[in-house]
């Protein structure tokens, strides 16, 4: 929806970049769309599998797909939700080949892996799941947010790096902590 016109943003047959078009049964439930009207999906190509796909006033552009290079190691395998930070930053969750389940992050100067399993956590301790059902935060300049699977914590990664681990209950020593859909 556009100045009061619906319009596709892809359609089945459309080029992606790379010489790939959109599978006949392409578009997957993963998009997102930000407020300056870029628009991000999870796609299957013709050509080259899963992959997220970004619109924007420049064009369509394949952020990363199935067997290629992912941050931190491995080659992606699968896809699944995605938002945008205020600012140029979409994060997407993926899973690689040498099963490493992660939230990613993509700017127009590249990819990066903001957690992933196996990354240390502040205390000694590593992260040894991920829920890709549990909502993440991002904010513009990089701090996210994310769920652990099957408990009561959150992991947090801030402009500092650091990987923290936060509980939510302060019973147990932690703190209440307020998420929005748009930030931390």
């Amino acid at each position: 929806w556009r100045d009061g016109t619906i319009e596709p943003i892809v359609e089945t047959g459309d080029a992606v970049p790379g010489g790939a078009v959109f599978a006949v049964y392409g578009l997957f439930g993963a998009s997102c769309m930000a407020e300056d009207g870029r628009i991000a999906v999870v796609a299957d190509g013709s050509d080259y599998g899963q992959g997220v796909i970004c619109r924007d006033a420049r064009g369509t552009h394949l952020i990363a797909r199935h067997h290629k290079p992912a941050p931190g190691g491995g080659s992606f395998v699968n896809f699944f939700e995605c938002t945008f930070a205020d600012g140029p930053r979409l994060f997407f969750m993926a899973t690689t080949e040498n099963s490493v389940a992660g939230l990613y992050s993509a700017t127009p100067d590249g990819l990066e892996r903001a957690i992933g399993t196996g990354d240390a956590i502040a205390g000694g301790r590593a992260v040894t799941n991920i829920d890709f059902a549990s909502p993440f935060a991002a904010s513009s300049d990089g701090t996210v947010v994310l769920q652990r699977k099957n408990s009561d914590q959150l992991l947090r990664r801030g402009t500092d790096g650091v990987l923290e681990r936060v509980v939510l209950h302060p019973a147990d020593g932690g703190l209440v902590l307020h998420i929005d859909s748009f930030g931390v």
